[in-house]
């Protein structure tokens, strides 16, 4: 029996696996190496988080990406490309799990001491612990407006790889958060003549020495909280503002905290919003702010789509930048036994210490863990928390603090 099984080999199950391992843990990792970012991101996409925020945790802190950047002679820009990060990633792979089982997982059941793991040649596995490190993709939100269309008319941001086949194409971009607003900026720069439209009033734009834009004005207790942000630092792992961020940055604190304090928190720090440097590269794109899509039909070579103020519109793609909506029911291999024993609040599994669900042993990590431990585990930064988290519950050890603060 396999002492652990991580699904997936993206930043988390990466850090995950270098953790266990290195705990003296019998660790197999299953899945493509960073599958999500290399097949479900577009080509010239940049990462929203800062160079020192951007590291995936290794237990001696030495798989930096200042570190990768400073052995291959590279010069990290202020705003990382997504090509330099998956050359990191890799580098961090080689080095710290270079042995992976690239086979895809179909089916997880519980059995009498641990769990039975199905791969795609039905080779089955027997596990005492497993840990999804799945990504994020089959949470991908499509608002049901736009159901029942073609998939090559109506795209995810998930969907989007290569852009060349969209230049001169009328493209509407349903969204107005980061992956929505540099998925424009991108389709802009292929040659694509691109619309953006969302429900929001307005842009929430982040400038650099502020994540989340909690301006507050009067008196009162926004007079407080504008006195209170001003006399902090944004948090070193970039995730929310000079308030939440300051709350956000300890998981275990949001763990123990009351419930809205948690929806507080993951409302501040995780609303659609879009990096300030994007603002320059939609030069010729048209936004309408305070719309929404209330149908969308067919017709052809296009879809005819129909907004709230009853106008009509005809565009050739539609490219949906609606964010997630985590839901573990979605992850095909989840058998329907393991998912009737499971405590779940919307969707998300409810989750205790070392991220541990109601089913024994059986652990979740990224974005599935933002109900119990904060908006910092959605992020790659998040793994400089649940690396560690995950080893202390599975040795026993109390652990300590685990702020996930990266090294510079």
């Amino acid at each position: 029996m396999i002492e652990a099984v991580v699904i997936g080999a993206g930043p988390y199950g990466l850090s995950a696996a270098s953790h266990l391992r290195s705990a003296g843990i019998d660790t197999r990792v299953i899945g493509e190496p960073m599958r999500l970012w290399r097949s479900h991101m577009p080509d010239g996409m940049m990462l929203r988080s800062a160079p020192r925020a951007s590291s995936i945790a290794d237990p001696a802190a030495k798989r930096t990406l200042a570190r990768w950047a400073t052995e291959h002679d590279v010069v990290i820009p202020a705003v990382v490309p997504l090509a330099t990060f998956v050359r990191y990633a890799d580098w961090f792979r080689e080095h710290e799990v270079p042995e992976i089982d690239r086979r895809r997982v179909t089916a997880v059941s519980v059995q009498d001491a641990g769990f039975e793991v199905e791969l795609d040649d039905g080779e089955r596995l027997r596990a005492r612990r497993v840990v999804v490190a799945a990504g994020p993709e089959q949470f991908a939100r499509r608002p049901p407006q736009f159901g029942g269309l073609e998939p090559a008319r109506v795209l995810h941001t998930t969907d989007l790889k290569d852009l060349g086949g969209f230049g001169d194409r009328q493209v509407l971009v349903v969204g107005a958060g980061q992956s929505a607003l540099e998925s424009a900026a991108l389709l802009n720069e292929a040659g694509a003549r691109v619309e953006i439209v969302a429900r929001k009033p307005a842009i929430n734009w982040l400038p650099a020495d502020d994540r989340d834009g909690e301006a507050a004005g009067g008196g009162g207790a926004g007079h407080v909280l504008t006195r209170l942000r001003r006399g902090l630092q944004p948090p070193p792992t970039g995730v929310g503002g000079r308030a939440t961020g300051w709350l956000a940055v300890a998981p275990e604190i949001m763990h123990r905290s009351p419930a809205v304090v948690g929806r507080v928190v993951r409302a501040r720090c995780m609303r659609p919003a879009g990096s300030a440097w994007i603002l320059p590269r939609l030069g010729g794109v048209r936004i309408t702010m305070g719309r929404a899509v209330t149908r969308a039909v067919a017709v052809p070579g296009a879809v005819r789509v129909e907004f709230d103020d009853g106008r009509t519109r005809e565009f050739e793609a539609i490219v949906l930048g609606t964010g997630y909506a985590v839901d573990v029911r979605r992850y095909s291999f989840l058998t329907a036994e393991l998912l009737a024993t499971l405590r779940l609040e919307g969707g998300a599994p409810v989750l205790g210490r070392g991220l541990e669900s109601s089913v024994a042993r059986l652990h979740f990590l990224g974005a599935p863990a933002a109900l119990s431990f904060g908006p910092l585990v959605n992020f790659v930064v998040g793994t400089w928390f649940a690396g560690p988290a995950l080893v202390d519950h599975v040795l026993g050890r109390r652990g300590h603090a685990n702020f996930p603060i990266p090294p510079k």
